[in-house]
């Protein structure tokens, strides 16, 4: 759900829920309209951005795939390298293997939880947990937000909206 929220968002859409009269749930998406060109023309593309010294190596560690995916369509569309995972324990070792300027975490994974892997590179690889990105959508847990305001990390919630990576990005860059 906080993935397709992110992607209505982006389409200036709206996204919500209603009771059913049969039963249950449904979802319902609005999304504009824009016009339909005539057969043959195409929008012209105004910026690519190029693979260059923006160009950042990103590391995404989710065990959501529709998370992991959507991202690495998103960055990869900004001209960043990216590189998925489902298990805080991978990212380790690829982490071990490989310089990322930036890692986006999810907290709540079942092999290796966001706290969990932060901590570890903490001690073990200060570098690289200085580049870390949050994302979590359980920011009502105290405990949570204490551990995510401790870090002095950026975190972005779930549903996310992917301009939201365009800032924290370039921060994570300079800070490390």
């Amino acid at each position: 759900m906080s993935i397709s929220l992110g992607i209505v968002r982006e389409h200036e859409g709206k996204i919500w829920a209603e009771n059913s009269p049969q039963g249950g749930a449904r979802f319902i998406v609005e999304v504009p309209v824009t016009e339909a060109r005539a057969s043959g023309e195409h929008a012209a593309v105004t910026h690519v951005e190029p693979l260059g010294s923006d160009s950042l190596r990103v590391l995404v560690v989710d065990d959501e795939a529709s998370v992991r995916v959507s991202l690495q369509r998103y960055l990869s569309g900004k001209g960043h390298q990216v590189e998925t995972t489902a298990s805080g324990e991978d990212a380790l070792v690829r982490l071990k293997g490989s310089k990322y300027d930036a890692v986006i975490l999810d907290m709540r994974m079942p092999d290796l939880s966001g706290e969990q892997l932060y901590e570890r590179l903490r001690s073990s690889d200060p570098s690289h947990a200085e580049r870390v990105i949050f994302t979590t959508g359980d920011l009502v847990n105290e405990q949570m937000r204490r551990f995510l305001d401790g870090t002095g990390r950026p975190c972005v919630p779930k549903p996310f909206e992917f301009a939201s990576f365009d800032q924290a990005l370039p921060a994570a860059r300079r800070r490390a």
